[in-house]
């Protein structure tokens, strides 16, 4: 009787843990773990919009695609810094390098490699930053825009 009994409270832990196995959470995707960018000036600290990204961590392999910089910051209010005003680069994780590319009205009006800071340019309007950063483990885009003022 007694054996019967613990065979089956053996048996019903055996499937409770079963149970409990397939009700584990899955594994986050890669792109929840990308690394960040933020942007300051002297008077805000603004994110920036991720966009497309090539990432590898471990065995697993992730990219995804996204429309054009000026599409990412789409009804997002521009950060408002004066002509020429340093802006900083803050990433969640240090670059290997960083291209970026200023553009107005969907034209490139300059390109340069970055280090941890930019300049905002000395003309007036409305300019859409696009960030490329390359890590270690791939190719991260993003976007902020500035309004010259």
């Amino acid at each position: 009787m007694l054996r019967s009994k613990n065979r089956f409270v053996l048996l019903l832990l055996c499937f409770l843990l079963f149970l409990l196995s397939g009700c584990a959470v899955a594994p986050h995707s890669i792109s929840d773990n990308l690394p960040t960018l933020s942007v300051r000036s002297a008077s805000s600290n603004t994110p920036a919009q991720r966009g497309s990204y090539s990432w590898k961590l471990g065995t697993q392999a992730e990219a995804g695609d996204s429309g054009a910089p000026t599409e990412l910051v789409k009804g997002k209010d521009p950060m408002k810094v004066d002509p020429n005003a340093p802006l900083t680069l803050l990433f969640s994780k240090k670059p290997k390098s960083v291209k970026v590319n200023v553009l107005q009205n969907n034209n490139t009006v300059q390109t340069f490699i970055a280090t941890k800071k930019v300049n905002a340019p000395t003309a007036n309007g409305q300019f859409v930053y696009e960030v490329m950063a390359t890590f270690r483990q791939g190719t991260v885009c993003y976007a902020f825009s500035v309004l010259v003022e």
